[in-house]
């Protein structure tokens, strides 16, 4: 028979060695397999017309209806996004890289996961919400990113042979 305090004791000695292990991993000073450089390679924005290319002013992308300024800080990336003109339907913010080919992406769903959660290749048509992560198992490199966002703002990912984009839907 099995006690809860047994059951605890052992649950606590299994948290405590993945922690140890976890540390070590961090240990390793390897570059991370994906970061994005402080400025996007472009942006696009939605007025309600279509996705048009917006032109870049130092750290601030603009089209006739919207603005994005994009700052690095000390948590990432600092994005906003103003719009003074009318409506603005999305904002779309391109990274171009390149990631290995047998590298697995792991993304979440909008509202929950439905079993379907897992690790898969590239597949430029998949939408990430909020976040992903990469993994090179050849490297044993992983890598995280994801977004911070104010309320009612919708934000997903899609990754595709030739770069990463960041979708913000308003």
């Amino acid at each position: 028979m099995l006690f809860r305090s047994a059951f605890l004791s052992n649950k606590l000695k299994l948290g405590a060695g993945s922690l140890l292990i976890g540390s070590a991993l961090r240990a390793d000073a390897r570059s991370p397999l994906i970061s994005l450089p402080d400025l996007p390679t472009r942006a696009l924005i939605d007025d309600g017309a279509g996705l048009i290319s917006a032109v870049r002013h130092g750290t601030r992308f603009s089209s006739r209806a919207a603005t994005v300024t994009v700052s690095a800080s000390a948590a990432g990336h600092d994005i906003r996004v103003a719009c003074p003109g009318g409506p603005l339907s999305r904002a779309v913010l391109r990274w171009e890289m390149t990631l290995p080919e047998d590298t697995l992406l792991l993304g979440d769903h909008w509202e929950r996961g439905y079993g379907d959660l897992q690790w898969r290749f590239l597949q430029p048509e998949r939408v990430m919400p909020w976040y992903f992560a990469v993994h090179h198992a050849a490297s044993g490199r992983t890598s995280m990113l994801g977004v911070k966002t104010q309320p009612s703002a919708m934000c997903f990912w899609t990754v595709d042979g030739a770069g990463v984009s960041l979708w913000l839907d308003f």
